[in-house]
């Protein structure tokens, strides 16, 4: 039902009246709805960080002259929680190919 609702029929709902209240429903309803809603929204928030993130990590991977890896992509995403966007422009503008790849690896970096 929650991946599927249009193909939920008359039927469908009139079986679940038999061993459901109308209160039960409404809620196992909203918890579908709910449920389906947040992993459609959590997948586009991945999508939309991945797309927002492909230029920085363009140029991280200019200066180092090589690809990111999987965890530096990883630490690059969440310094987005911890460092200003302004900043996260200006270690990869300033920082020598070395000091960068130094400052992907640090847990603590600012």
């Amino acid at each position: 039902m929650r991946d599927r609702p249009w193909e939920v029929t008359d039927a469908d709902v009139d079986a679940l009246r038999a061993r459901y209240t109308d209160d039960q429903l409404f809620e196992a309803v909203v918890a579908m709805v709910i449920g389906a809603a947040e992993v459609r929204f959590r997948a586009g928030l991945e999508r939309g960080l991945e797309t927002g993130l492909r230029p920085l990590v363009r140029l991280f991977e200019r200066r180092l002259g090589r690809p990111l890896s999987y965890a530096e992509r990883g630490a690059l995403a969440s310094r987005l929680d911890v460092v200003d966007p302004d900043r996260l422009g200006d270690v990869v503008l300033d920082l020598d190919s070395a000091a960068l790849a130094a400052w992907l690896a640090s847990t603590n970096a600012t």
